[in-house]
C-alpha cells in the first residue's frame, strides 16, 4: 500500500513538478512513463528545428514590368495567412509595394496543406506556394531567370515561394530561416541517450538535407503532406525497437512540431510536443508543451522522465522492505 498508495503519486508529482519549473507541461503521466521509452524523436523542420521567425532575403521577377504586379497580388492572397513563411513573404512585399489592390476583388483563399494556397483575383488564378504546388497546377515550365535563382537559393538551405498568376510563374521569393542555435546540441544529446532524431518536412529536399546537415540529423524526410507526416510515424512505429530482444517491442515514437501541418502526426505518435509559440491546434493535440523555444527542453523532458520512473522503481524496493521488516 505504501508503494502504490503514496510512493508512486509522489514520484510523479515530483516528477511533473520539476518539468514545469523547466518549461516543460506534461498532460498526464502516462505520456510522462512513454517519454522514458524513446526509440526515435521526429522533428518538424520550420518553428521547430527553425527559429520560426523567417525572412525574405531575395526577390526574382520575371519581367521588370510585372514587379509591382506580382507584389501586390501577394499581398492581396496572403494577406490573412497565418503561416510563418507567408508571414514573411507578405511582409516583405507589403514593404516594398504599399500600394494594395482592393480586397473585394479576390475570391475565397483556397490553402492547400504543405505547399500553398491560391485564389482567383478579377478572373485570374493565382497560386503562392512551393514547387509541389506548382506542379499540382501544371503550371508552365520556369524560365531560366527564375530556375536559376530557385537553384542558387535552395543550395544554401533558403526556401524558395513561387508565384504564378494563370498558370505561369512570374515571380520568387527566397525565405530564410535559421537553425535554433542549440539544435544540434540537442541532437547529440539525444544521440547519446540511444534515441535516434529524424527529420521530415513539408520543404523542399534540397533545403531540408541542409538543415538536417546543419544539425547533425541523418534521415530526412522532405516534400511530404501532413498525412504523409502521419505516415511516416505509424510506419517507424510498426518496425521493431532497438530494445527488442527475444519478444517484439514496437519502436515508441515522439513528434515534434508547432503547426497545422503538424497535429495529424503529432495524433498518431506516442509521444507528442509541441513548441509553446506554435498553433493551438498542434498544442492540443499534445502530451507535452514546450514552453522554452530552446530545443534542449526535449532532452529535459526525457532525461526527467526517465528519472521520474527509475525513482518510482527505487521506492517499491524501499517499500517491499519497509513492509517484509515490520511484518
Amino acid at each position: 500500500p505504501c508503494a502504490l498508495g503514496l510512493a508512486t503519486p509522489t514520484a510523479i508529482m515530483v516528477g511533473t513538478s520539476v518539468a514545469a519549473t523547466n518549461g516543460i507541461l506534461i498532460k498526464g503521466a502516462d505520456a510522462l512513463e512513454r517519454a522514458g521509452n524513446l526509440d526515435v524523436v521526429v522533428f518538424d523542420k520550420t518553428g521547430t528545428l527553425t527559429t520560426g521567425s523567417p525572412t525574405v532575403v531575395a526577390f526574382k521577377s520575371t519581367q521588370p514590368a510585372l514587379l509591382e504586379r506580382v507584389i501586390s497580388l501577394t499581398v492581396l492572397v496572403e494577406k490573412e495567412s497565418e503561416h510563418p513563411i507567408a508571414k514573411a513573404v507578405r511582409d516583405y512585399a507589403r514593404r516594398q509595394s504599399p500600394a494594395e489592390i482592393p480586397a473585394s476583388s479576390r475570391g475565397e483563399v483556397e490553402n492547400i496543406p504543405g505547399q500553398g494556397v491560391r485564389c482567383v483575383v478579377n478572373g485570374k488564378l493565382i497560386a503562392l506556394g512551393n514547387a509541389r504546388l506548382m506542379t499540382a497546377l501544371v503550371v508552365a515550365s520556369k524560365s531560366t531567370v527564375i530556375s536559376e535563382f530557385q537553384t542558387l537559393h535552395e543550395d544554401k538551405g533558403n526556401t524558395v515561394i513561387f508565384v504564378s498568376i494563370d498558370g505561369i510563374i512570374e515571380g520568387a521569393f527566397a525565405v530564410s530561416d535559421e537553425l535554433k542555435p542549440d539544435a544540434a546540441t540537442a541532437v547529440a544529446a539525444l544521440k547519446e541517450r540511444g534515441i535516434e532524431s529524424i527529420m521530415v518536412t513539408g520543404d523542399n529536399w534540397k533545403t531540408a538535407r541542409s538543415v538536417a546537415a546543419a544539425c547533425g540529423i541523418t534521415r530526412v524526410h522532405a516534400e511530404a503532406s501532413p498525412e504523409e507526416k502521419a505516415k511516416i510515424i505509424k510506419d517507424l512505429q510498426s518496425q521493431a525497437s532497438p530494445r527488442s530482444a527475444n519478444t517484439f517491442i514496437q519502436t515508441v515514437v515522439a513528434m515534434i512540431g508547432d503547426g497545422i501541418n503538424d497535429a495529424p502526426s503529432l495524433a498518431s505518435a506516442d509521444v507528442a510536443m509541441a513548441i509553446g509559440a506554435g498553433t493551438d491546434i498542434a498544442i492540443e493535440a499534445a502530451d507535452f508543451v514546450l514552453m522554452h523555444a530552446d530545443l534542449y527542453t526535449v532532452v529535459n523532458a526525457v532525461d526527467i522522465s526517465r528519472k521520474t520512473f527509475r525513482q518510482i522503481r527505487q521506492n517499491y524496493i524501499w517499500a517491499l522492505g519497509y513492509n517484509s521488516v515490520t511484518i
